[in-house]
């Protein structure tokens, strides 16, 4: 009856394998937001690995 929001070891590559699970709601994630991005100022980046990955969750799950 629980269900997980997982949140480290999470990638691009590997989070379908999470979503795929009844058990996960959602996954978290930094590789969205790296520091290196941030300190560089390049936000339209972070913004867009944000982006991508919203559009490859709801292929995922669509009735999300």
């Amino acid at each position: 009856m629980m269900r997980f929001m997982p949140s480290g070891g999470i990638n691009e590559k590997n989070m379908e394998d999470y979503l795929n699970d009844d058990a996960i709601f959602c996954v978290g994630g930094s590789w969205m937001v790296k520091s290196d991005l941030i300190r560089a100022g390049r936000f339209d980046e972070i913004e867009e690995l944000c982006r991508t990955a919203a559009r490859k969750f709801c292929k995922i799950r669509p009735q999300a």
